[in-house]
């Protein structure tokens, strides 16, 4: 098909979901314009150029499902709303609400939101993916979620746990039921090759306990940067800071290790550690703001 006068790209294949994706003549998988697409015949629907659009096959989706665009949602995906295009769950997720392309939803993850922009990634329970940019694809849009590999995205992620004495305790993602194991997840799963900058706000409630006093709390923000390679993670611990307090502020850590998780996937994951005193019973709660940068190339 020729150039169109007037029109710097040209319709290049149309995919079986009926996206039509053009050509400049020398970068392939570029998107359309409304003006563009009417002008080679096709029909502009939701931001998109395309050819026909397909039956949403939903006989699998399962509880309150509402889907618009075409994503790939995993059968056993539970009470969502998706719109957007190649948005996909892995499998195991309730309680999903996605908005955009080319985001996933990593598997058995659940309570999470992917919020807006390009190639986001859910990796944690209640994590919150207020944003993401796919830096490798500035003006066009990547054909499948699984290519984006060079992103920045910025999440936040909340964290719980109680103490009652000097033992260090994991703080836990918000979840609404246990893993298979009966264990709530207590790490924060993070990309190899990456750059992340984390703003951490932490909350101490004494409420009771022989030695506690009910009512005294501290409140901190720590400020650090983590870079994490294939081998090893570094820490840049850049300041912490007493906002408040009454009594004691007790102490935490920001800590990262590698484990195999219940599907045999080795992981690189953060954990947020916690202690005071014995005797002692704390409400502790942590809010994690995540600035991710990964890349595809390893480091």
């Amino acid at each position: 098909m020729d150039f169109i006068k007037g029109h710097t790209i040209k319709p290049n294949e149309v995919k079986d979901d009926g996206r039509v994706l053009f050509t400049d003549g020398t970068n392939n998988n570029l998107y359309a314009n409304e003006k563009t697409c009417k002008a080679y015949g096709y029909r502009y629907v939701d931001g998109m150029c395309v050819a026909f659009q397909p039956q949403q096959n939903v006989e699998s989706i399962k509880l309150n499902t509402a889907v618009k665009g075409k994503n790939t949602l995993h059968p056993d995906t539970n009470v969502h709303h998706v719109q957007g295009y190649n948005n996909e769950t892995k499998g195991n997720n309730n309680l999903i609400l996605v908005n955009g392309v080319n985001h996933i939803v990593n598997r058995d993850i659940q309570s999470t939101a992917i919020l807006t922009g390009i190639g986001g990634e859910s990796r944690t329970h209640g994590e919150a993916v207020l944003n993401a940019h796919n830096l490798s694809n500035t003006n066009t849009i990547a054909d499948t979620a699984t290519s984006v590999m060079n992103a920045g995205q910025l999440s936040t992620i909340i964290v719980n746990c109680e103490t009652t004495d000097n033992t260090q305790t994991t703080m836990t993602a918000l979840v609404n039921q246990p893993d298979a194991t009966g264990v709530y997840t207590d790490y924060i799963p993070i990309p190899l090759n990456s750059i992340i900058g984390i703003e951490m706000y932490i909350s101490r409630l004494e409420v009771g306990g022989t030695s506690g006093t009910a009512g005294n709390f501290s409140y901190r923000r720590n400020q650090q940067c983590v870079r994490v390679a294939r081998a090893s993670t570094t820490f840049t611990d850049f300041n912490t800071k007493n906002i408040a307090k009454l009594g004691v502020n007790g102490s935490f850590t920001i800590a990262a290790t590698d484990i195999t998780d219940e599907e045999g996937i080795a992981q690189r994951v953060l954990q947020v550690k916690v202690t005071d005193r014995n005797n002692v019973i704390n409400k502790w709660s942590a809010i994690l703001y995540m600035h991710i940068l990964r890349t595809d190339l390893s480091f």
